[in-house]
């Protein structure tokens, strides 16, 4: 059964210029110019879902520093990810990795893409049960199944 997944995305955008990614799920793929803030509904149709943002036109000129400080950059940001009333977005850490174009991997950004390169997350559906497994992995005193297991795939706990 199809569920729906809304995501949301926020350009940081410099005088000239505006993100350029490519948004793609299960291998269907659709670039979009990043103008303004972006709530999209995507659907996942199997078992095991990957959805990948690439951020294409990222270069060291689109970010500017003056006195040590950043004062202008190109950047995307993953504001959400919303099933019904639960949103995936703090749990970013658990279903998903950043990489830069040289793979290298960037930790900790919290769906700030500041790098060409490619945000992957995976998705187990059904999602209610995903999104079960994850609020319980939050508790700090639950002892069950670790994560980033089965091929970084969340395994159900219950």
């Amino acid at each position: 059964m199809a569920e729906i997944l809304q995501i949301t995305l926020e350009p940081l955008i410099t005088k000239n210029k505006c993100p350029l990614i490519n948004i793609n799920v299960n291998n269907s793929v659709q670039e979009i110019h990043l103008k303004e803030k972006l709530v999209l509904d995507i659907t996942l149709t199997n078992r095991k879902n990957i959805i990948t943002i690439d951020f294409l036109n990222k270069s060291p000129k689109d970010t500017v520093v003056e006195d040590g400080a950043i004062v202008e950059d190109l950047a995307v940001m993953l504001q959400s990810l919303i099933y019904k009333n639960f949103n995936f977005h703090p749990y970013l850490e658990y279903i998903s990795e950043y990489r830069k174009d040289n793979k290298e991997i960037v930790k900790n950004t919290n769906g700030f893409m500041g790098f060409k390169g490619t945000l992957e997350i995976k998705l187990k559906t059904p999602l209610f049960i995903t999104a079960r497994e994850l609020f319980i992995l939050s508790n700090k005193e639950y002892k069950g199944v670790g994560t980033k297991i089965d091929d970084s795939y969340i395994q159900y706990a219950l």
